[in-house]
Formats: C-alpha cells, sequence, structure tokens
C-alpha cells in the first residue's frame, strides 16, 4: 500500500511539473541563465541568457578579481588568458539586470548560480536586485528529477554558459513532453 501511495505522488509531482514547464513556453516569460566560474563557488567568468525561443539575450566573458582553477579549466575549457581582455563583473552587471528584469529565472542548478551571481553583485559593490530573490527562480535540475523520479542528472551540455543555456531549454521541452 506504501508503495501505490508513493507511486501515486510521484505521478502527481511529476504532473505538476509537465503542466507547468507546458505554461511557462506557452508564456515566454522567463529566461534561461547559466554562469561558469573559476572555482567552485568562485568569481564569475562568463554569463549567458537566453529567452525561450533560444535566442541569446547575452553571452559574455567576465574578467575576475583572481584566476582560474586549473580544476575549473578542465571543466568549461575557459583560462586566464579567455577572460584577460574581458570586462569585470560591474560592467556587464547592467546589462544583466536588463535582460533579466521582469522575467523569472530558470537555470539547471539555480541556487548555485543564484548563488554566484548574488556573491558577483556584492563584491562589485552593486545591488543585484531580482536577482537575488530565489522566488524569481526554478531549478530544472531539481524539476527533471521529480519527472524522472530519480537523483540529480548532470546536465550533459558542453559546459559552457551559452551551451548549457541551450541545453536546459531541451530540458525544458523534455519537461514540457515537446519533441526537440
Amino acid at each position: 500500500m506504501r508503495s501505490l501511495i508513493r507511486r501515486l505522488r510521484h505521478r502527481v509531482r511529476a504532473h505538476r511539473v509537465r503542466r507547468w514547464a507546458r505554461t511557462r513556453l506557452r508564456r515566454g516569460d522567463a529566461v534561461i541563465l547559466d554562469t561558469e566560474t573559476t572555482d567552485l563557488y568562485g568569481h564569475v567568468i562568463q554569463v549567458s541568457v537566453i529567452d525561450l525561443h533560444g535566442r541569446t539575450l547575452m553571452s559574455d566573458l567576465v574578467r575576475p578579481p583572481t584566476g582560474i582553477t586549473p580544476a575549473s579549466t578542465v571543466v568549461h575549457g575557459l583560462t586566464d588568458g579567455d577572460v584577460a581582455a574581458a570586462p569585470p563583473f560591474a560592467q556587464i552587471a547592467p546589462a544583466l539586470l536588463s535582460v533579466t528584469a521582469g522575467r523569472h529565472l530558470l537555470a539547471y542548478n539555480a541556487p548555485y548560480d543564484r548563488d554566484v551571481l548574488t556573491a558577483g553583485f556584492a563584491a562589485a559593490g552593486l545591488d543585484p536586485a531580482h536577482l537575488v530573490d530565489p522566488r524569481n527562480w526554478t531549478c530544472l535540475m531539481r524539476a527533471r528529477a521529480t519527472v524522472e523520479g530519480g537523483p540529480w542528472v548532470k546536465l550533459g551540455g558542453p559546459h559552457h554558459a551559452l551551451g548549457d543555456c541551450l541545453a536546459t531549454l531541451e530540458v525544458l521541452h523534455q519537461l514540457a513532453g515537446d519533441p526537440t
């Protein structure tokens, strides 16, 4: 009996996530955001934002105040040389706030991206505005785990910010039951 109840609860939660994903795609009121960093919870070195049609709203490299660790370079392929001529976070922050204003934020690991962006704004002495509010974010990694009924699954994208945004959009379509 407990097993049946557990399966029914899972089906109800999965149905709610699928309905939410279809509604979100239909309304088009969200953007997908991804970051790459110097290290786990390090400084932002790349940020990309796309709309729900896959159009790039911004995709910028960022010059961090510290170096990129070798372990992080292995993950995303970015080196100190790649970001040496990029603007600092404070210069891309206004564009980031502009393209995300009034939009719901979707990310594959939303708490991580929200935390590193909030830290970036704090380090630059800037107000993160709507980006700091967890109610403005939805984590598609958690949504996917809910639908699939298993543990969190790695995104499997190319692991650079723009490519991961596009891979996350595919996940949203899969959650909605749409062919991609």
